[in-house]
């Protein structure tokens, strides 16, 4: 058996659940209000499925759900660390598998916006500073008046 932690809900699904009655935190339950298998979702689902028309509807997975997951996670701008919070993953292989090049793509953002913000300091620290006197400037770096 493995632990678990609690995760936040996301506002969507915590504003549907909130209009639910339930008597505890379980999400999927059977009509007896007790807590579904995995086996249970993916049954339901295929259910759902064959009554679908949309002509690639035999393609969704269950597990599908886990991955779309991690690409939302990514998408909205999370690390690896926390992405894994709300997935379960324990390391970084299978977010690489899930996330691809969304992951790559996300990470190359953030990497490229830190490198930016690093080189707009390094530029600012390098301008000659200028001061103010009675109206006029005077270059801090040459000692005239502007």
């Amino acid at each position: 058996m493995c632990a678990t932690a609690p995760i936040p809900l996301a506002d969507r699904l915590k504003a549907h659940l909130d209009g639910l009655a339930r008597t505890d935190g379980t999400v999927f339950t059977d009509a007896k209000g007790r807590p579904v298998s995995y086996r249970i979702v993916a049954e339901e689902m295929r259910t759902i499925k064959k009554k679908m028309k949309h002509e690639k509807a035999s393609y969704y997975k269950t597990h599908g759900l886990r991955k779309n997951a991690t690409i939302e996670l990514y998408l909205a701008g999370c690390d690896d660390e926390m992405v894994k919070a709300v997935t379960g993953h324990s390391g970084v292989e299978m977010l690489k598998k899930y996330g691809g090049p969304i992951r790559q793509r996300e990470l190359a953002k953030r990497a490229q916006e830190a490198r930016g913000k690093r080189q707009e300091i390094k530029w600012n620290e390098a301008r000659p500073k200028r001061e103010s006197f009675n109206g006029c400037f005077k270059n801090s770096s040459e000692g005239e008046m502007a």
